[in-house]
């Protein structure tokens, strides 16, 4: 495994896959994004984690290039929908948590 600038590149030469950590630590989920692409995001941020890249060394690393340029809109409007879904799923929390503060106040302050 070679590292750079605290990104983690894994070469699986039997496999033709690049692995591409960024080195966060966090749990992940994989989502297919293209036939080349698969995305790692963090299962508690929905961040980019990492990404796996299929095919390698049959598409070639110029072309590789160019076909992730290409994969990077849809990978931010997919991260878009990740955070905003988080989001809204920590603001049901948030509200169901200071309703059940309000009805349990007394019993929190007399314990």
């Amino acid at each position: 495994m070679r590292k750079a600038n605290g990104l983690k590149f894994d070469f699986d030469a039997a496999a033709d896959v690049l692995q591409v950590s960024f080195g966060t630590g966090e749990p992940s989920f994989s989502e297919e994004i293209n036939d080349l692409l698969v995305m790692e995001y963090g299962i508690y941020s929905g961040a980019p984690t990492g990404f796996q890249v299929l095919h390698v060394r049959e598409i070639g690393l110029d072309a590789v290039a160019a076909r992730l340029k290409r994969s990077l809109p849809r990978v931010r409007n997919r991260e878009a929908q990740i955070l905003s879904k988080l989001a809204a799923g920590r603001g049901a929390l948030l509200r169901r948590a200071v309703r059940a503060l309000a009805e349990k106040r007394e019993d929190l302050v007399a314990a």
